[in-house]
C-alpha cells in the first residue's frame, strides 16, 4: 500500500553524515533533526532507580511520569539499542522518544539492561549460543523491570525498543512469559522464531527493507554466511507482518539500520506510536502496511523478499 510518507536525505555539512532531514506527510512538513524541544502536558522524571541486581551489576531505570496521565493507558517500557555490547537509556535519541510519549500522557520507563557482549561485539564470529544468551539476558531484565513497576501495571505494559532493545522486547513478549505484556513497538527489531506464536500480542514495527544488520525479512542476522559461528536466523518485521494477525508495519523502502535510532526523534513516528497505543487501549483493530520511500540505493548482498 503506497502512502503519503516521503523521507528525504541530506548531508550534514559539519559531520558529513547522512541524516533523515524531514518527513512530509499529507502535505505537512515536520523537521526532525535535533528536535529535543518538548511542549504539551509535561512530565516528572525519576532517574536511575535500581530495579534489580545481577551478580555485581545494579541495573537502573528512569520513569517519565506525565503530569496528566491517561488513566486507561498501559505503561510503556523502552529498551535502548547498541548490539548488546554498548548503549544507554541516557542517549539523546532515547530520552527524546521517552519524553515525547510522556508528553502525550503515557507513563514511560526506560531501562538499562545487561550488556553481555560488551567488548565482544555481536558479529558473525560470535557464536549462536552467545547471541541467544545475550538476547535472553536482556529480555529477562525487561521482565524484571516490569516486576519492579508492578504497582503501575494495572493496565498492562507495551514493550518498546530500538535495534538490540527491540530484539530483547520481542523476545520477552514472544519467548518469555509475563501476563502484563499487551503489545510491542519495535524499531528495526527481529526475533528467533518461537515454538508457538502468541497471536494475541499486537505489534507496531518500523523497519528499513535494506537493513544490513537486523533483517527486514526472514534471514540470518547481519547476513552472516551460513558457515560462520554467528549464523542466527531471525524473523524481521516484514516476515512478522505475514506471520502474525495484528501487525501495523511501517516499511521504509531502501532504508538501512540507521532508522533504528533516527526514527526515535521523528514526530511522525511518535504519532504512529500514539495511535497504536490508543488503538490497543480502546480495543480497535490493529494492522496495515504503509511504505515510506527513501531515494537511495540498496546494496545488500541478499535483497529482502518483501516488496512494498
Amino acid at each position: 500500500m503506497e502512502t503519503p510518507w516521503i523521507l528525504t536525505r541530506m548531508t550534514n555539512s559539519t559531520s558529513q553524515t547522512s541524516l533523515i532531514l524531514s518527513v512530509r506527510r499529507t502535505g505537512l512538513l515536520l523537521s526532525c533533526i535535533n528536535l529535543f524541544v518538548f511542549s504539551g502536558l509535561g512530565q516528572e522524571i525519576s532517574r536511575n532507580l535500581a530495579y534489580v541486581t545481577r551478580a555485581d551489576s545494579i541495573l537502573t531505570l528512569d520513569v517519565y511520569e506525565p503530569k496528566k496521565k491517561q488513566s486507561d493507558a498501559p505503561l510503556i517500557l523502552f529498551a535502548h539499542g547498541g548490539g548488546f555490547s554498548r548503549g544507554s537509556k541516557d542517549a539523546p535519541q532515547n530520552v527524546a522518544f521517552c519524553k515525547a510519549l510522556a508528553n502525550k500522557g503515557f507513563q514511560v520507563v526506560s531501562v538499562n539492561y545487561r550488556l553481555r557482549q560488551k567488548s565482544q561485539g555481536f558479529h558473525c564470529d560470535v557464536s549462536i549460543e552467545d547471541k541467544r544468551a545475550a538476547i535472553r539476558m536482556a529480555a529477562e531484565d525487561i521482565i524484571s523491570a516490569l516486576d519492579f513497576m508492578l504497582s503501575d501495571l494495572g493496565n498492562g505494559a507495551i514493550l518498546s525498543g530500538s535495534s538490540a532493545g527491540a530484539e530483547a522486547a520481542l523476545f520477552a513478549a514472544f519467548h518469555l512469559h509475563s501476563p502484563h505484556i499487551r503489545g510491542v513497538m519495535s524499531f528495526a527489531g527481529a526475533l528467533e522464531e518461537p515454538e508457538h506464536w502468541k497471536t494475541h500480542i499486537p505489534l507496531l514495527a518500523f523497519h528499513g527493507t535494506c537493513d544490513a544488520l537486523v533483517p527486514f525479512d526472514r534471514a540470518i542476522h547481519h547476513f552472516c554466511a551460513e558457515s560462520t559461528p554467528g549464523a542466527l536466523e531471525l524473523v524481521g518485521s516484514g516476515a512478522l507482518a505475514q506471520q502474525l494477525p495484528q501487525v501495523r508495519l511501517l516499511a521504509f523502502k531502501n532504508g538501512g539500520h540507521e532508522l533504528a535510532s533516527g526514527l526515535l526523534t521523528d514526530p511522525a513516528a511518535w504519532k504512529e506510536c500514539e495511535t497504536f497505543i490508543e488503538a490497543l487501549t480502546e480495543g480497535r483493530p490493529i494492522g496495515g502496511v504503509e511504505t515510506a520511500i527513501l531515494e537511495q540505493p540498496c546494496n545488500l548482498p541478499q535483497a529482502p523478499t518483501y516488496r512494498p
